[in-house]
């Protein structure tokens, strides 16, 4: 189950209720304009090479933020995790952008994986 070796980057979505308010805010807070990522539905930012802050609308009640670990071969670290015996869901794609899937920690927290197609 290890993502030794694998790992490139991470991303941290957590979702909001006012896109607007909360584009404004976190512009000023990472001192640049968010990167649209799925039309009026995802922003994401970079302030770190290879870490993305990413919003998202979401109506109450809020998830807890999933955090993704970037990897270089999403399906290969993907086959590793489901082999171990964990839950995980299918991979989704934005071709040319990111491919993406999920899975909870035994506490149920949110994690994921993600690489990056850019």
């Amino acid at each position: 189950m290890s993502l030794s070796g694998r790992v490139t980057g991470a991303t941290l979505q957590v979702g909001v209720h006012d896109l607007v308010v909360s584009r404004r805010f976190y512009d000023e807070l990472f001192g640049a304009a968010a990167t649209e990522i799925l039309e009026n539905d995802l922003y994401g930012y970079e302030p770190h090479p290879g870490f993305w802050f990413e919003i998202t609308k979401q109506d109450a009640p809020r998830p807890l933020p999933r955090f993704r670990f970037g990897v270089t071969n999403i399906q290969a670290a993907r086959d590793d995790l489901v082999a171990s015996g964990l839950a995980v869901t299918d991979v989704e794609t934005v071709p040319g952008l990111v491919s993406w899937c999920d899975f909870d920690d035994p506490d149920g927290n949110p994690l994921g994986l993600y690489e990056d197609l850019a």
